[in-house]
């Protein structure tokens, strides 16, 4: 996207009216008239909806995009990808459950964090949040053959790892 079409996504993904919710990013806009944050379709009750539910495989795409675009000094874009991955982090630790396993299940409330049980689709810890650990939580990029320590935003928890195999050497 051009510099004008990026910063008109992430004002639109940045509005709280639309897309910015609790536990943000749901699949259809809150004004769309389909929107059902309980994942109900027509009253009914569907075991895959796209109608307003957040999926943790979308958000880690969209959090590529604005680890990208942190990356080359947008602040908005630090400040949503700081944000979101906060927040994505949250739902899937447990924690709103009460529990002290971290499990990433399909989709989940906008509103409530609260993962969808009812598919029994409970996919651990998937490689596409690792993706997130690793590159917006601790700032590791592979770049040009080399492992190198690239923060995307400031302010983050920090976060430890050792003893990491990433190629033919361990990281810490």
């Amino acid at each position: 996207p051009t510099p004008a079409q990026t910063e008109k996504l992430l004002k639109a993904l940045a509005d709280r009216k639309e897309f910015w919710t609790k536990y943000p990013v749901p699949t259809v806009a809150m004004s769309d008239p389909t929107f059902d944050p309980d994942g109900l379709w027509r009253g009914t009750k569907r075991d895959g909806p796209w109608n307003g539910r957040v999926w943790p495989v979308v958000n880690s795409q969209i959090l590529e995009g604005l680890s990208y675009v942190a990356e080359r000094s947008n602040k908005l874009a630090q400040r949503l990808c700081r944000d979101l991955f906060k927040r994505t982090v949250a739902m899937v630790s447990g924690e709103l459950e009460g529990i002290e396993e971290a499990r990433v299940f399909e989709h989940y409330s906008p509103i409530s964090g609260r993962p969808c049980r009812n598919t029994g689709v409970d996919m651990l810890m998937h490689s596409f949040l690792l993706d997130n650990v690793f590159r917006v939580g601790c700032g590791i990029v592979v770049r040009f053959g080399e492992i190198q320590d690239d923060p995307v935003t400031d302010n983050l928890p920090d976060f430890k790892l050792q003893g990491i195999p990433v190629g033919n050497k361990r990281f810490n």
